[in-house]
């Protein structure tokens, strides 16, 4: 029929246009995302992001996550911003969340998200989730967990952190668990023991990129109790300071051949129960005059030593934390650098 044959060249005529211009629309969208900066094929995004291709490729066609460009042979081209958002979704599902409710956020949304799972994950939260892992351990008398545990904080956390908010928190918890009976002395001495041989080891390690000046370590004449000085040793260590850890237990005489040994410009003393020595005042005195004036004198003080209440004796630098000596390293290096 003539009019339907007249009719119909129009009509593909006008679908023939339409499809022209969106093509034509299309690629001028592609050619001002690619001048827009440089642009990604898919195996590139998925190296960057450590999606896979399938998933990304999943992911658009299901929950229509990204609107990639397409190059001429219909390629897929992501932008930086898709890289950023696909990395901040990826994040997010790692961390439990569901795709399905991801992938209609906005962009600002997931970057909040990810702020605030990464303030969880502050050295505060780890230190706090170590513990606890740490006083299972010993309720449970899990030695490879508590292990574990000690080995996670001396790895992973800041050493001063770790120092004061999970070390020295984990030996007390030993200490009350055994006085409470929670656990018998056996394993009283299993988790000290595995306490003070990751410490020795970490200081050990620690002690072979030593640039610092060099601190001696080692607690009063019948104090056995040395993983408070060990912890403070460990400090010392990873601030960059050459550590001699002498041992427990010394005489002054051997404190002081110790200093000269290892050339210290400090000797670090501990003294924590104060039970079985009535002489610290006349150790501490000998101990001072022994290694002479150019090499400082710290103690390390624990609630029921004789020291622990008393002012500072003249000359000798009284510590009651870790955070209190680590603040007094810093002046410590910078007093010797001066004379370097």
């Amino acid at each position: 029929m003539p009019w339907l044959s007249f009719a119909a060249s129009p009509m593909r005529f006008v679908i023939r246009t339409i499809c022209e211009q969106k093509f034509i629309v299309q690629r001028l969208f592609t050619l001002i995302r690619i001048s827009g900066g440089s642009m990604h094929q898919i195996k590139t995004v998925s190296r960057i992001t450590g999606v896979n291709v399938d998933t990304i490729r999943s992911w658009e066609r299901r929950y229509d996550l990204l609107q990639p460009a397409r190059d001429e042979g219909g390629r897929r081209l992501y932008s930086q911003s898709d890289i950023d958002r696909l990395n901040l979704i990826a994040t997010l599902v790692k961390d439990g969340h569901a795709i399905s409710l991801l992938a209609g956020m906005e962009t600002p949304a997931l970057e909040q998200m990810v702020r605030e799972l990464a303030s969880d994950r502050t050295p505060a939260a780890a230190g706090d989730n170590v513990l606890a892992n740490i006083s299972d351990a010993i309720k449970a008398g899990d030695d490879e967990q508590f292990r574990r545990g000690i080995s996670s904080a001396l790895l992973n956390l800041p050493p001063p952190f770790a120092a004061e908010y999970v070390l020295a928190p984990a030996l007390h918890k030993i200490g009350n668990a055994w006085a409470s009976g929670e656990i018998d002395v056996g394993l009283e001495h299993l988790f000290s023991s595995i306490l003070r041989e990751q410490l020795n080891a970490t200081i050990a390690t620690l002690r072979l990129a030593g640039r610092g000046p060099a601190i001696a370590f080692t607690t009063l004449s019948g104090e056995r109790h040395e993983i408070g000085t060990l912890i403070a040793c460990y400090i010392a260590a990873s601030s960059g300071f050459r550590c001699a850890y002498l041992g427990p237990d010394l005489p002054p005489q051997d404190m002081i051949r110790g200093v000269h040994r290892a050339k210290a410009k400090a000797l670090a003393i501990g003294s924590v129960t104060g039970a079985g020595h009535d002489d610290e005042a006349e150790q501490i005195a000998e101990v001072k005059e022994g290694i002479g004036e150019d090499v400082e004198l710290w103690l390390g003080v624990g609630a029921h030593s004789r020291f622990s209440a008393l002012p500072e004796p003249e000359g000798v630098r009284i510590f009651r934390d870790y955070e209190s000596f680590n603040l007094h390293l810093d002046r410590f290096r910078r007093k010797t650098d001066q004379y370097q």
